[in-house]
Order: structure tokens, then sequence, then C-alpha cells
């Protein structure tokens, strides 16, 4: 209920970003489900200029990794905090890095270097909506979430301008010296909401059910992205 389709944006229900369990056949809307249903699902455009988002990725990772479709709006202060707020999965990520879009070149920019631009372009088209919260079996405990994150499906034409862009960013070291912190830590975290747990997909390092060929290179990248 929280998320409602616009027009010329990403849409997050449609057949590529659904998972179908293996099992039961039920489909499971992953990436609107990666959002907490506390808060509206909002459509955002980040226009050109200066801007500051966020990617952690693991260094090790090819370049494709750094235009994952899952963003920060602000860099956390620790590895404490990226996982607790994020619900950033023991298993998924041991980062080591990020990446920073700092700014958006214009339409103008774009078209000098050769890169099609639609005509309506006006930045990148993305979605922004808190994060839901979510268990990690590995350690018996619940992270919960809540803060902000932005989804941006660079192969969507709006977005696919700034696929190059994105993907030649400098990564940086991110310097955390507790972002295996989860290891030690048993308690069990309040969820956001008791059963808002999300069935999280490949690029936000949640479970797949039934994994396509895309899938599987995404597979690659789950402990690099978020």
């Amino acid at each position: 209920d929280q998320f409602t389709p616009k027009e010329g944006w990403p849409d997050l229900g449609e057949d590529r970003f659904v998972q179908v369990d293996a099992q039961t056949k039920k489909k499971i809307y992953a990436k609107i489900e990666s959002f907490s249903a506390n808060a509206p699902i909002v459509a955002k455009t980040l226009s050109p200029g200066e801007i500051h988002i966020f990617r952690v990725i693991q260094l090790n990772k090819p370049k494709w990794t750094k235009s994952g479709e899952y963003w920060l709006p602000n860099m956390p202060q620790n590895g404490t905090e990226w996982r607790e707020r994020w619900a950033v999965l023991y298993a998924w990520n041991s980062n080591g890095g990020f990446v920073e879009l700092a700014r958006i070149p214009s339409a103008d920019e774009l078209s000098r270097l050769g890169i099609h631009v639609p005509q309506d372009w006006s930045g990148l088209r993305a979605w922004s909506g808190l994060v839901s919260s979510q268990f990690d079996e590995k350690l018996g405990r619940y992270w919960a979430g809540g803060a902000t994150q932005l989804f941006i499906d660079f192969k969507h034409p709006h977005n696919a301008v700034l696929l190059d862009y994105v993907q030649a960013l400098a990564a940086k070291r991110t310097g955390w010296t507790d972002v295996n912190v989860a290891a030690i830590l048993k308690a069990v975290v309040t969820p956001m909401e008791q059963n808002e747990t999300a069935p999280k997909t490949m690029l936000q390092g949640y479970t797949s059910i039934t994994p396509s060929p895309e899938d599987e290179r995404a597979r690659a990248d789950v402990v690099s992205d978020h």
C-alpha cells in the first residue's frame, strides 16, 4: 500500500523486480518490501548540479557494482550505524569502500560527451523511503532499519544516461573498524513493525528464491551492495 507507480519512474512492481517463492509460487515484491510500510515510497527527481549520495561497496568487486540500485542520502558515521539503520545483514556486505555521487551533469554536458539524453530528461528518477527492518538468522537478532534509502535503477532510460559516469566514480575506503561488530552482537532489536521484515532481493543483499541468470550476476554483488 505504500507504493504507487508513477509514469516515467521505474515500476517497482514490474516482473523483473519480482521474485517467486519456489515452494508456494507466491510472488514476492521484494523491491517494494525493502521499504518500510511505515512511510510512503516517494518518487524523487535528483536534478543536475551538486548532490551528495553514497553507495557502500566492496573494493574488490567489478565496477558495475558501483551502479547498483540502493543508495544512501548520507554517509553513516560508522559500520554499526550502517548495519543498524540500513538493516544490512552480517552476511551481505563486508564493505571496505564507498562511492559518492557528488554532482549530476547537465543535459548539455552529457550531450557534449556524446551521450544520448531523452528530450524530457531532468535528472535521475529515484524512489525514496525508509528501510524495512530485517531479521539476521545468523545472529538471531533484528536490524531495526528506519533510515532513508534511495532506489535508483540505472537500467531505466532516464537513469541509464549516467551509467558510465557512475561506474567511473572513484572508490574510497570507509575507514570503518567496527563493520563486523555484528559477529558479537546477539541482542534482539525490536523491529519497526512486528511483521515487517522484508524478503529483500539480490542487489539489496536479500534472499533470492528463484534467481534468473541476471540474478546470478547480481549474486556476486550481494556482499558489496547496500
